[in-house]
């Protein structure tokens, strides 16, 4: 199946806390009929995701680590270490993009960022 039926980004917001890891795992899903999903082969995609200030800042703050551990289930694990969440601004956006070559790139979630304090340090 191809991704040209995410023709809009879904929505998924991020809670973290500064200092903490963070984990989640996404799976890409098609509706192919009511009330039946089935996932998404990525096997001819990699993922990609990133926390900016804003959609429009060049800079970009932490590159989240996506893998997809077995394409065919439609799995994709996003990841930030401690160190990765340590410096984030209270507030940021972020989205995560399937790469399937030059012409076949999907913007898939995209939302805010929002970071609590940590109160024990380690």
């Amino acid at each position: 199946m191809s991704l040209d039926a995410f023709s809009r980004p879904g929505t998924y917001n991020i809670t973290v806390v500064s200092g903490d890891s963070w984990r989640k795992e996404i799976t890409v899903q098609t509706k192919t009929a009511p009330r039946t999903y089935v996932p998404v082969d990525l096997s001819a995609y990699t993922a990609q995701a990133e926390i900016r200030e804003s959609a429009s800042d060049s800079t970009v703050l932490v590159t989240i680590t996506a893998t997809i551990p077995d394409p065919l289930t439609g799995v994709i694990v996003l990841e930030m270490d401690r160190l990765m969440t340590e410096g984030l601004p209270a507030t940021a956006v972020w989205d995560l993009e399937l790469d399937g070559g030059l012409t076949d790139t999907h913007t898939i979630l995209s939302g805010t960022v929002t970071v609590l304090g940590d109160v024990t340090r380690v």
